[in-house]
């Protein structure tokens, strides 16, 4: 009987961290953190692992009748782990979305260079400002309010007893749609001047249409846009603690 009873007092911690790790895990699927993607699979789950059991509480199991509820249970753990992470991905895709922008107008995208985290063809500047907010990210904390919303979360709401806000739906969406503002305010500046140089250049390849305008336009348009960007670049600080802001209140409105 009380081995009976040893294994189910087991069962039921195995079960509380099991769904601690796949609210945990969630998150990494999802972390825009530079060169966290390329990370060896076994480090990234060592470090799941390790926040899992810093913020297990054995003393809080889920009320499971039988194992089978535990595989639904692990869906829905993870689906707040990586609606965590997807909501700290939209954070800093604003910024990249704002360097595609200057990197189109500037001409950048005749070089680019591939993308280590999506592994796709990405303009020089998108990388160099992906690498400065991820930076930012890391170094103004806002990696510890996503383990202090994870673990509010878990003592608000412990494991396996967690339930959907319904407004937390429309604020990922207003998220999304942040992502868009904070992008066109931080390529707003550049692509007015570059609007500026294209329609001067056209005027005078009007007047001048022996001159080959339209390849002497590239060197200028970079020189101008990196001279231009070099005076902004200050603002990406202030830009990401404002866009910060919401972004904490949503993770910590994700759960009823």
């Amino acid at each position: 009987m009380f081995s009976l009873l040893i294994d189910d007092q087991m069962t039921r911690v195995l079960s509380t961290f099991l769904l601690t790790l796949s609210r945990v895990a969630g998150i990494f699927a999802f972390t825009p953190v530079p060169g966290f993607k390329n990370m060896p699979m076994g480090v990234r789950a060592f470090l799941a692992l390790v926040i899992a059991c810093l913020l297990f509480d054995p003393t809080r199991s889920p009320a499971l009748e039988s194992t089978a509820e535990l595989f639904p249970a692990v869906l829905i753990e993870s689906g707040i782990g990586i609606c965590y992470g997807l909501a700290t991905a939209l954070l800093l895709e604003g910024f990249q979305l704002g360097a595609q922008i200057i990197g189109l107008q500037a001409g950048f995208s005749y070089a680019s260079t591939l993308d280590p985290t999506s592994q796709a063809d990405s303009t020089v500047l998108s990388v160099l400002v992906f690498l400065a907010t991820g930076g930012l990210f890391l170094a103004t904390d806002l990696d510890h309010v996503v383990i202090r919303a994870l673990a509010e979360g878990l003592i608000r709401h412990p494991v396996g007893t967690a339930h959907w806000n319904p407004a937390s739906v429309q604020a990922i969406l207003q998220l999304g749609s942040d992502l868009f503002r904070v992008g066109l305010r931080l390529a707003a500046p550049i692509s007015a001047i570059m609007l500026t140089i294209d329609v001067g250049l056209a005027l005078f390849s009007r007047m001048q249409p022996q001159l080959q305008v339209i390849t002497l336009s590239f060197s200028v348009k970079i020189l101008i846009a990196l001279l231009v960007f070099s005076s902004v670049v200050y603002s990406i600080g202030r830009l990401l603690h404002s866009a910060a802001v919401p972004w904490a209140a949503v993770l910590r409105s994700f759960l009823l």
